[in-house]
C-alpha cells in the first residue's frame, strides 16, 4: 500500500524543514511549501490525502487558501496549524460550517510526536 501523501504550507522554512522529516520518518510522503502563493499554485486535484496548513501567513491567510484549495479538490483532509486565537476558531467556523465540530486544529508549538499521533488520526477518520 502507498504511503499516504501530504502537504505542509507554512510560511516558516524551519517548522516546514522539521515537519517533513518527521512525518517522513513516521513513513509518510511529503511536500512542504513555505511560500503559499507558490503551493497554490503547484497544487493539483488527488495528490495529497492531508494538508497540515499554517493559518497565519504573509500574502495568503491559511483560510483564504483553504478556500482556494478546495476549489480545486475537496478529497483531501485539512489540519490547521498556528497559534490560534478566539477570532481565527470563529473565522474558520463561519466560512467553512463543516470544520466548526470536526475541524483538525494544532497548535504550535507541538511536539512531533503528538504531530505524528495527530496525522495518522486523522488519515484513520472518515473524509468530511
Amino acid at each position: 500500500m502507498a504511503a499516504a501523501r501530504l502537504l505542509i504550507i507554512d510560511d516558516e522554512l524551519d517548522i516546514t524543514t522539521v515537519m517533513k522529516k518527521i512525518l517522513e520518518i513516521a513513513g509518510f510522503a511529503v511536500d512542504a511549501e513555505s511560500d503559499p502563493i507558490e503551493a497554490f499554485r503547484n497544487f493539483r486535484a488527488g495528490a495529497y490525502d492531508l494538508v497540515i496548513l499554517d493559518i497565519r501567513m504573509p500574502d495568503v491567510d491559511g483560510i483564504e487558501l483553504y478556500g482556494k484549495l478546495r476549489e480545486i479538490d475537496r478529497g483531501f483532509k485539512v489540519c490547521f496549524i498556528s497559534t490560534f486565537v478566539v477570532g481565527e476558531y470563529e473565522k474558520l467556523r463561519h466560512q467553512y460550517p463543516e470544520l466548526a465540530d470536526n475541524g483538525c486544529f494544532i497548535e504550535k508549538p507541538v511536539t512531533m510526536a503528538r504531530l505524528v499521533q495527530i496525522v495518522k488520526s486523522q488519515l484513520n477518520t472518515p473524509q468530511r
